[in-house]
């Protein structure tokens, strides 16, 4: 038999079926409060003693909060004004125009 103790495993799992709906209709009704907040709470008012990571993947896992996106990063997107002022009917390198056009700078 081998040793399992040390294997990942997700807390949620761990959770009855009615410690998920504890836990998920305690935020619907405090909604106001971050899923920190109100695990501190539940475990005050004797409700369900779990860690606020465990209530926020319970919450992610019911569609209830979502997790946290970024925006996508612009950088290396955007080009400097330098660049932007080049057009099609030249290539410039610093104030020498290679090809046709004339300066803008």
């Amino acid at each position: 038999m081998a040793n399992h103790h040390a294997r990942n495993t997700s807390h949620v799992n761990w959770l009855d079926d009615w410690e998920c709906r504890l836990i998920v209709e305690y935020y619907l009704e405090h909604f106001e409060e971050d899923y920190r907040h109100c695990a501190y709470m539940m475990m005050d008012a004797e409700i369900v003693h779990v860690k606020p990571s465990t209530v926020y993947k319970v919450l992610c896992r019911f569609g209830i909060i979502r997790h946290w996106s970024r925006k996508p990063s612009r950088r290396g997107r955007e080009a400097s004004n330098s660049l932007s002022e080049c057009t099609s009917t030249g290539i410039w390198t610093s104030h020498t125009c290679i090809s046709g056009g004339n300066p803008t700078t």
